[in-house]
Formats: C-alpha cells, structure tokens, sequence
C-alpha cells in the first residue's frame, strides 16, 4: 500500500468510527485551519483525551470561536495599518500570513495593498508569503510572476475574486516591469474588469495617476475611447481628475509625436 492509500486509508477508518457530533467538531477544527485534514484533527483530540461527543463538540466550538477572533482581529489590524499588531498576532500564529480574509480571495497581502497599508505588506513579505498571480501583479514581483506564468501561462487572463485581471492590478498601482511582463506574455490590454466598475486597465492606471504605467498600455495597443460602466473613457477620469494622465491620453501623444 503507498503512503497516500494508508493515508486516505486512515482518514477513513477514522471517519467511520465517529458519531455526528464528533466530525462536527473536528470540521469546525479544520475549518479553522488548525489541521489539514479530519484524521489530524481526531487523531489530536484523541491524543488530548477528549472521548465524548459533547465534550469534543464544545472544546472544537471554543477553539474555532477562538481562531475565528484571531483572524478577525489580524485582518483589522492589516486594514488599518497597524503594523505592531499585525507583527504581534503573526508571533502567535504564522499561518495568518496566508490566510484568507471573510471575501473568499481577499489574502492579507492584497488587504495590504488595497488599504495602502505599505508597512504591513512589507512585513508579510519579509515572511515569505507565497504569492499568487494577482498579488504578484499587485506589488509588482516580476520573478514571481515569470514563475507563475511558466506554471500555468493561460493564468495570464484569468480574472481575480474581485473582478480583475493581473495586468489591471499592476497597471492601478503602477507596476510597470509587472504590466510589461503580463503583456508580453500575451495580456489583454483591453480587457474589461468582471464587477460593477467594467473598465480596462487604461482605466485603472489612469483612475490612480499611474501616467507611465497609461502610456505603455497605449503603445500597446489600449482604447483611449473605451468606456466604463458610468460611460467615461480614461480621458474622461483623466480630465475630472485634473492630473498629468491627459496629456498622455491626448491622441498622437502615446507615441511622442503629438
């Protein structure tokens, strides 16, 4: 028998000899992400004496309850920039570097990069957080990228929990080698945003004066006419804006020759 078949083998005797309200404690355990599987977790509550059902449901409800706060409060902390707290819970349970946030997909790190919370994403990756697709794009690690890209090079186009595509990230926070690299690797410059907003990465790079970053998604190609959900094109946000993003978005002017 291989090491996964004894494995899986286990789990399954495991499985069978406990009651409904047994697995339901040691779901709630997992679910935590105390244990990576129901054997780890019933094998440890065994371990720690807990044989009767009640007991092991009240013990495992406590615990879950307990991460659950743990979790709540980290991701708190990341939204407001608080990098002592952040550093401190992290001191206590490492594996909150990669958890995932109440929106399925919001990691710490993006939470980081969203809330401008520069100090704490620093930190998270200081740790060595193993990085997606979008939150390399998002603080433009043009390795980590080539890597993911080399794994899986149709990824290039996928779209993330909230609506984005990777070159939209890298063009909003003005990663420039990042968005060079997602295009080269055959990016849609003009693909449209999965969310209310429906704009193009022109959009988005121009949305946060990011005027490079327009500038090479012009010479490759993007629609200074597209238009978003409310019906501006990035000239538009561009003019409402008031910022440098116009001159660029002005036609011939991509190129230099205008």
């Amino acid at each position: 028998m291989s090491r996964h078949s004894a494995k899986r083998a286990r789990s399954h005797v495991i499985s069978v000899r406990l009651d409904d309200e047994m697995l339901h404690a040691v779901d709630l355990l997992v679910r935590a992400g105390l244990f990576q599987s129901r054997s780890e977790a019933a094998s440890q509550l065994i371990k720690a004496g807990v044989q009767a059902s009640g007991e092991w449901l009240r013990q495992a409800q406590e615990i879950a309850d307990s991460v659950q706060k743990m979790k709540q409060a980290f991701m708190e902390a990341v939204k407001q920039k608080d990098v002592q707290t952040v550093s401190l819970l992290l001191e206590q349970d490492g594996r909150l570097a990669a958890d995932y946030a109440e929106q399925p997909g919001d990691t710490p790190l993006l939470l980081a990069v969203y809330y401008g919370a520069e100090e704490v994403k620093e930190l998270l990756l200081a740790r060595g957080v193993r990085l997606n697709l979008f939150e390399a794009a998002a603080v433009g690690d043009v390795k980590a990228l080539e890597k993911l890209l080399a794994d899986a090079p149709r990824q290039v186009n996928a779209y993330s929990h909230d609506g984005w595509t990777p070159l939209h990230l890298a063009s909003f926070f003005g990663r420039e080698d990042a968005a060079r690299l997602l295009l080269g690797r055959g990016a849609d410059v003009r693909a449209v945003s999965r969310n209310r907003m429906e704009n193009t990465p022109l959009h988005a790079a121009v949305a946060n004066r990011q005027v490079a970053a327009a500038r090479l998604l012009l010479e490759r190609g993007a629609d200074r006419a597209a238009q978003k959900d409310d019906g501006l094109t990035p000239l538009d946000l561009a003019r409402e804006n008031r910022h440098d993003a116009v001159i660029v978005l002005l036609p011939g002017q991509a190129d230099g020759n205008g």
